[in-house]
């Protein structure tokens, strides 16, 4: 196996924990890419250790960025899909009438205004 087969080979036996989509839904997408890009680098490290390659071993941060330059965009496009299909149903939905929408954050100040009160101080 040449060198570059080795790095071929340790980025063929990464396995991401989930896929994107499952792991950036719940909206709290940069804990989970932290938590996956985690996972990746010690399975870089493990799997560095059994090549046994110093050259390898001298390679696996670059391995590490381009795995979290791709987990980025990843999340990049979720954010952005995301953010797309909320303007489309915020467009489609039929709008509050304005004195109800002021209404309700009349209510809303008043709750957190009373909330404040009562809160014990620091």
């Amino acid at each position: 196996m040449k060198r570059t087969g080795y790095a071929m080979f340790i980025k063929s036996r990464i396995r991401l924990p989930m896929p994107y989509t499952g792991i950036l839904s719940n909206g709290s997408g940069t804990k989970a890419m932290t938590l996956c890009l985690n996972i990746c680098k010690s399975q870089i490290f493990m799997l560095c250790h059994q090549a046994g390659d110093k050259e390898i071993e001298n390679k696996k941060d670059g391995l590490i960025d381009e795995i979290e330059k791709k987990l980025k965009q990843a999340y990049k496009e979720k954010e952005e899909r995301i953010k797309g299909e909320h303007q489309k149903a915020e467009d489609e939905m039929t709008p509050y009438p304005k004195p109800i929408l002021d209404a309700v954050d009349k209510t809303t100040e008043t709750v957190k205004k009373w909330v404040n009160k009562k809160s014990p101080k620091k």
